[in-house]
């Protein structure tokens, strides 16, 4: 499965050729909650970072298996499924670091290597999610491309929604200053 795994981020497999069980999906969900969750609480100010990283991996699947339903192919969504959370599970690890010197910076970011790699890092994972998805729906690269950008909006959408529910609301301007 590593192999399958290593060929698939570098473009060369196809979600199919990994297992289809649900542990497997399941084991690779929990990889890529607990890293992401890491990874938020370890640099944001978001006081509910491993509750959001849960709601992202839930709403994530959920797209993705809407995507793969409307497609007609529902029954890849075990082996889909498990190639895209582990693959956002080894970006998530490769991104680690670049997101701590991002937030080092305190507010006052400049493009740099940081901003570079993660740059290049987003286009990696649009790129591989394509490949997945066109393998995963019998696609063309265009209509997997859109897809896969279709998917990444709906999540990002509804991740605004939740943390504008579960973040408390910001001060209105000027308050708290004296005079």
């Amino acid at each position: 499965m590593l192999r399958t795994l290593i060929d698939l981020f570098l473009l060369r497999g196809r979600p199919q050729d990994l297992p289809a069980a649900r542990g497997l999906v399941l084991g690779a969900a929990a990889l890529a909650l607990v890293i992401d969750a890491v990874v938020e609480v370890s640099y944001s100010d978001q006081p509910n970072g491993a509750l959001l990283a849960l709601i992202q991996v839930g709403i994530y699947g959920l797209v993705v298996y809407a995507a793969l339903v409307l497609s007609g192919v529902p029954e890849r969504w075990m082996q889909t499924l498990t190639a895209l959370y582990s693959i956002n599970a080894i970006l998530s690890l490769l991104a680690w670091p670049a997101y701590g010197a991002l937030f080092q910076q305190a507010g006052q970011i400049e493009f740099g290597w940081e901003l570079a790699y993660l740059l290049v890092l987003s286009l990696w994972s649009l790129t591989i999610t394509a490949q997945v998805f066109r393998h995963a729906l019998d696609a063309s690269l265009g209509r997997a491309l859109l897809v896969t950008v279709v998917c990444m909006m709906t999540v990002w959408i509804l991740m605004l929604f939740v943390v504008s529910a579960v973040q408390p609301p910001l001060p209105p301007p000027g308050a708290g200053e004296g005079g």
